[in-house]
């Protein structure tokens, strides 16, 4: 049986894969009957759909396969990438590949420091762009979504490098771009008085960035520290904005891969089926969604961070926050309003600006979906979710009538291998498997690595991908898609997209109604 107190719930769907033999794995593929299958906890009616679909059991037969093979190459997989990451930290650090050989010729060998501001993670290492794009206007939600994948990005290094980049990289004097050089050279010369003064810094407001806080959030499930985020305030908005970034899923984490695969889910009244492994990153306690968090033990991410929220709006009742993340960070800021929602936090949810999320997986079912698209409505909330190309994490966990039904709500701004993006009601090639994709997939595989030797000359030098990301391109020739969830080309559609939007006046609901 589980080990959550189910009282919250009306149904549930739990799938332990250690419990699982790779026999079980195949005798599901021929057995409709799996009220005795020990890796299974769930009600018998909610297991009739299997007896009715092979597509069920086949996924989850699938599902399970994945999340055992990472179980049990976790610690190679983790061991690989630590020595990877600090391999690329230690050319970085002497100036590159001939450098380190004269330097350790030389004996001037310059080790990299794991505790530094500068160590950077395999996914910096794989795009080093950390400033901001200052062509963007200020204020806008293209201005909005470029600081949130910036936010994302970061959110998966350590914390001496972010409090590093939000006060000395983002913190800086940030001139919106809505006038040209000249006339803010201009403006700035004939500023003599203080009035002018005044008047100039009121037109081309300062960038002001100020970390609010850095956390390692507790697994109630998994018993360990496993969910990440950081929290930051920016004045340079109108209202001032707190901006909440999830950390996504680590390439080398087999446990955060488990999450993203894992099918398993809690069905609540009047809310809809929502993801388990999701549930608990965030911070479901083995009784639920308790109203309050009494454990003076552990920190869990939603209780925490509202409690973060409650203080610093209850201060300024004019601030505003937004939540974003990429990958399995998308996850938890797309479930985080509506844990809210469910606690009744409707001064929260009114004060919530937007939620951005770029390569975020499914959360809940269609019920869920239709909960959440009454509540940005309800709120006012603008909800942006990005998809670049062929990209595998959105497309899971599998989307099944009969089981799982897992479904995004609102609408997709999905991006080609162009940059060129439309707002869809969902990505094309939903569920990823797909015979009649595989080849377009691979065409565009070998495209993008194609294009990652002429992008600089095309869209300028900031564009310009390293050796490493260029080797992440044949990966993705091999493993279609699986370079697209790079944040890498989320930073890009962010700034090169050119997404066609609906009227600004338009509610998230009325978007579907305009999508071609």
């Amino acid at each position: 049986m589980s080990k959550t107190n189910m009282k919250f719930c009306n149904s549930y769907f739990l799938v332990d894969p250690t419990k699982a033999s790779f026999l079980d794995l195949l005798l599901l593929l021929f057995s409709s009957n799996l009220t005795s299958a020990r890796f299974i906890d769930s009600p018998p009616d909610t297991l009739k759909g299997f007896r009715r679909s092979f597509a069920s059991r086949w996924i989850l037969a699938l599902a399970i396969f994945l999340q055992k093979v990472l179980m049990l190459l976790s610690k190679p997989f983790a061991f690989i990438g630590q020595k990877l990451t600090y391999w690329l930290n230690l050319l970085t650090a002497n100036g590159g590949f001939f450098n380190l050989i004269l330097n350790l010729m030389s004996g001037k060998l310059v080790k990299p420091d794991k505790s530094s501001a500068t160590y950077t993670s395999f996914i910096g290492c794989s795009d080093r762009r950390i400033e901001l794009d200052e062509k963007i206007n200020v204020g806008s939600i293209e201005y909005k979504s470029m600081l949130s994948i910036m936010a994302s990005k970061i959110s998966y290094e350590s914390k001496p490098y972010i409090t590093s980049v939000v006060k000395n990289t983002w913190k800086v004097n940030f001139v919106s771009s809505s006038s040209s050089l000249l006339t803010r050279l201009f403006f700035f010369n004939v500023c003599f008085t203080a009035h002018s003064l005044y008047m100039t810094l009121r037109l081309y407001p300062v960038m002001q960035m100020d970390l609010v806080g850095n956390y390692d959030f507790y697994n109630a499930f998994q018993e360990s520290k496993l969910t990440q985020a950081f929290v930051f305030k920016t004045s340079s908005t109108n209202p001032d904005l707190i901006v909440v970034s999830f950390r996504g899923t680590e390439p080398f984490e087999a446990a955060d891969w488990c999450t993203d695969l894992d099918l398993s889910w809690y069905e609540m009244k009047n809310v809809g089926k929502v993801h388990a492994g999701f549930s608990r990153a965030l911070g479901l306690q083995k009784d639920g969604w308790p109203k309050e968090n009494i454990s003076l033990l552990h920190q869990y991410a939603y209780y925490t961070i509202r409690q973060m929220l409650r203080d610093k709006l209850g201060r300024n009742k004019n601030l505003k926050y937004i939540l974003t993340g990429h990958s399995l960070g998308g996850a938890l800021a797309a479930l985080f309003p509506a844990i809210l929602a469910i606690h009744g936090e409707d001064e929260l949810l009114d004060k919530l600006e937007g939620i951005y999320t770029f390569g975020q997986p499914r959360v809940g079912d269609e019920d869920f979906g239709e909960f959440m698209k009454g509540v940005v409505k309800k709120h006012g909330i603008e909800y942006e979710r990005f998809v670049y190309n062929n990209d595998v994490v959105p497309r899971v966990p599998f989307d099944d009538k009969y089981l799982f039904s897992y479904k995004h709500y609102g609408p997709c701004n999905s991006f080609n291998s162009l940059y060129k993006g439309k707002v869809r009601e969902d990505a094309p090639n939903a569920n990823y498997f797909n015979l009649l994709w595989l080849i377009p997939q691979l065409l565009t595989g070998l495209w993008e690595f194609i294009r990652s030797f002429i992008l600089q000359f095309w869209k300028g030098d900031e564009y310009k991908e390293n050796w490493l990301m260029r080797f992440v391109r044949v990966v993705g020739i091999v493993f279609p898609g699986g370079s697209n969830h790079f944040p890498f080309d989320y930073v890009n559609s962010t700034r090169l997209g050119g997404l066609v939007r609906p009227p600004p006046t338009t509610t998230p609901e009325d978007k579907l109604a305009l999508i071609a």
